[in-house]
């Protein structure tokens, strides 16, 4: 029975944590996504399959490069499916990820709609995400609005004409 009462434990704290993931990234809360990291992370650039390590730190500055350019996001996430073994674990999750842009009174979105598949570690630390990729299954509006968003983004970090 401890055993059991432990997994339960674990599986609820890990979905916890998953969504506590996708709160940060739609309220902008970068530092607290970061805690939510493990020191090393293996992911999946947004919309690109190929898996990547980097710190925790680089991850959210990679997706904050996106998400901040959008208005609104809101990651909406969905049958969690949790396996631990011992001190390690995954999870599967659904999701559906709302993408708004504003331009005056008009706005422009995409909803991109698929799997989370995550990675964690138990550490001295609680628990935490080791990995996350992506698996888009389908998007609803211009998918070109992500590298729009992208291009705004790259436009309001780069110099003023004339200063290079």
């Amino acid at each position: 029975m401890p055993d059991d009462l432990d997994r339960v434990l674990a599986e609820r704290e890990i979905v916890q944590l998953v969504s506590r993931s996708a709160q940060a990234q739609d309220s902008r809360q970068w530092d607290s996504y970061v805690e939510l990291l493990d020191d090393s992370v293996l992911v999946n650039k947004p919309l690109n399959p190929e898996l990547v390590r980097m710190s925790g730190r680089e991850y959210v500055e990679m997706i904050r490069e996106t998400l901040d350019a959008f208005d609104v996001t809101h990651h909406q996430l969905t049958n969690h499916v949790v396996w631990v073994d011992g001190n390690e674990a995954s999870a599967d999750v659904d999701v559906s990820a709302y993408h708004q842009l504003n331009d005056g009174d008009a706005a422009e979105t995409i909803t991109v709609g698929g799997r989370y598949h995550f990675t964690l570690n138990r550490t001295d630390r609680g628990w935490l995400i080791a990995g996350r990729s992506f698996s888009k299954r389908y998007h609803i509006g211009d998918i070109g609005l992500i590298e729009r968003a992208r291009r705004r983004a790259q436009a309001w970090s780069a110099p003023p004409a004339g200063t290079r």
